[in-house]
């Protein structure tokens, strides 16, 4: 991976949950690292459905990092883009080539 294609910073959150009043779980975000990403969005994973009465749709975006251990599909991650703001995503998968990989992928799924 050239390093010059990292020009994107983000932060890795991840969740502890804690009851509310009411008994719900409720998630407190905590930063678990910041570094340097390529953030892309996968075009051809955006999917368009009818929920609840409207029409919906899906848009990933593909993050690349330097390898960071103990990264897991439950983490989000926050991103701000010059073209679309401050968007949270969720990691959906965390995939590396090989065990020695020095590069990682997360795939995500924008929240908003």
């Amino acid at each position: 991976m050239n390093a010059g294609q990292l020009d994107q910073f983000v932060t890795i959150q991840s969740a502890t949950y804690s009851k509310s009043a009411t008994g719900e779980d409720v998630p407190t975000w905590e930063d678990v690292v910041s570094l340097w990403a390529a953030c892309r969005m996968r075009v051809s994973k955006g999917r368009e459905r009818f929920t609840a009465g409207r029409d919906t749709s899906e848009q990933w975006i593909d993050v690349e990092i330097r390898a960071y251990p103990g990264l897991a599909a439950d983490m989000r991650v926050l991103w701000t883009s010059q073209l679309f703001g401050d968007l949270v995503l969720d990691i959906r998968s965390v995939e590396a080539a090989t065990d020695r990989a020095a590069t990682m992928f997360l795939a995500c799924r924008v929240v908003r």
